[in-house]
């Protein structure tokens, strides 16, 4: 297996020791730093996620994103579904972030590459609800993620169990003018931005958007458009042809209604998000009945 890169001036912490943890193999890594996983050893069988990030300059503008990523995700930590903040450590160097392990990874990984809720009805109404309730307690809370996507969620309990994660790009502003904030795939056309000529954009409406695009990735595995725009093939099919989704994915006539009122163009026209919840728990299956 290729090691993974670390990040910034980072040097390699496997096998050392931050407070009372123990620092072992890195399991992701990205343009913050290295997370690895640590094991406390007050408590012997109690394994975190220690997120390592080069500790930003005082007063810069990144020093800004770092405690503006930790303070909102320490504010939302408490719920259920969104990964806890178990404490921040720090150095003269360093910033350490100890947060839940999730022994499973990624939703990524268990879409694509471990395949857990193609086809199980159950198992996608579980994951996409706690999801919605995530965000929901978020956004009651007026915090905006910006990067809703597979790779910023975390799995436990053979796939029954999801927690939202990475509030790296969180924000506590409603209407941004901050465009093509995020991941593309996951991006609102609004946030994009290519064809709209808009001035600002809701986050609210954005961020529901990117769970929609989630939802499609659990029925599906793969992504329903590379970008939201008309010069994407598959989204302009999409735009122009109501029963898109049915013909393509044998999506129910129900699973089908529910993508479409999440993709509705205007953001203004889409579900709100209390809706969507109570939709999909009454939706009796996403595909169609042979």
């Amino acid at each position: 297996m290729p090691s993974i890169p670390l990040a910034g001036s980072l040097y390699n912490l496997s096998g050392t020791s931050i407070s009372n943890y123990r620092v072992s193999e890195p399991i992701g890594s990205g343009g913050y730093g290295v997370v690895y996983r640590g094991l406390d050893v007050l408590s012997p069988r109690k394994l975190y996620a220690i997120k390592c990030m080069v500790k930003a300059d005082s007063g810069s503008r990144h020093s800004v994103f770092q405690e503006r990523e930790l303070t909102l995700q320490a504010l939302v930590c408490d719920h259920p579904n969104i990964v806890h903040l178990h404490e921040i450590l720090s150095d003269d160097h360093h910033i350490y972030a100890v947060m839940q392990y999730c022994e499973e990874g990624d939703l990524f990984s268990a879409i694509v590459d471990r395949q857990v809720y193609i086809h199980r009805d159950g198992l996608i109404k579980a994951a996409i609800v706690q999801l919605i309730d995530a965000v929901t307690y978020c956004h009651s809370l007026a915090i905006f993620h910006r990067d809703i996507k597979p790779e910023n969620v975390m799995c436990a309990s053979k796939g029954t169990r999801v927690f939202l994660g990475d509030f790296g790009l969180a924000t506590t502003t409603p209407v941004s003018s901050d465009f093509c904030c995020g991941s593309r795939y996951y991006m609102s056309p609004e946030c994009i931005n290519d064809e709209l000529r808009l001035t600002c954009y809701s986050l609210p409406e954005s961020d529901l958007w990117s769970l929609g695009i989630i939802l499609y990735n659990l029925v599906s595995m793969h992504n329903p458009w590379r970008f939201a725009t008309t010069e994407d093939s598959n989204f302009s099919m999409f735009l122009h042809d109501p029963l898109y989704f049915r013909r393509t994915l044998r999506l129910s006539k129900e699973a089908n209604q529910i993508l479409h009122s999440i993709f509705a163009l205007n953001p203004t026209d889409r579900i709100c998000i209390s809706d969507l919840r109570k939709q999909i728990v009454a939706l009796p299956t996403f595909y169609m009945r042979d």
